[in-house]
């Protein structure tokens, strides 16, 4: 019972730590992306879908680069955790779940997103990165099950350039205030602009 519990306020505290209010706004947005491309869309199941495999894709992350992660961000709840095989199978129960929910075809392309994914966390390449974001315009592509080139390209350029701005590794230094506030607007702007799609 004390496992259970334990585990019970690490998920917790891992999900406010690594999925909090700021990806539940990033998730609107990917809404907007999905809205584009379907004007009957169900805006309360398809954000929640949205915010399910966007969960399970970052847990997936945090699993996967737990080692690494452990050297450079050894604060996070994940690197301290005890309970790393609960977290694994609440990997597997989320992406089940989600599997079971939709339509065969958009299921077969969430088992293949995330057999891509683990087999990309394993090669060892500092630019995997570039193809392990593409998991969210296909996320957008799963729920719409329909491709927009220039709905998924506007969304693929602005993850794109979101990282480069927020990487320091790219810059080549720290990113500064008006950077973040930048990126955010990105984001936004597309938003509105997916959205004007989806009435039109």
């Amino acid at each position: 019972m004390a496992t259970v519990v334990s585990y019970t306020r690490e998920l917790s505290n891992w999900i406010h730590e690594r999925y909090g209010i700021a990806y539940v706004l990033f998730d609107i947005y990917l809404l907007t992306a999905v809205a584009a491309h379907d004007v009957k869309l169900l805006y309360g199941s398809t954000l929640v879908m949205i915010w399910g495999m966007g969960l399970a894709l970052r847990l997936l992350d945090d699993i996967m680069s737990v080692e690494t992660d452990r050297r450079k961000h050894p604060q996070r709840t994940l690197c301290r955790s005890t309970n790393l095989a609960a977290f694994q199978q609440t990997y597997l129960i989320l992406a089940i779940s989600i599997s079971i929910v939709l339509p065969l075809g958009p299921t077969i392309a969430w088992v293949v997103l995330n057999v891509l994914l683990i087999a990309s966390y394993r090669t060892p390449s500092s630019h995997r990165v570039w193809l392990i974001l593409l998991k969210y315009p296909a996320i957008v592509a799963i729920l719409a099950w329909r491709l927009s080139l220039p709905v998924l390209g506007a969304l693929i350029a602005a993850l794109y350039l979101n990282e480069i701005l927020h990487d320091d590794v790219w810059l080549g230094r720290h990113a500064k205030p008006g950077t973040h506030i930048f990126r955010h607007a990105i984001f936004i702007i597309e938003g509105v602009i997916f959205w004007t799609l989806k009435v039109s």
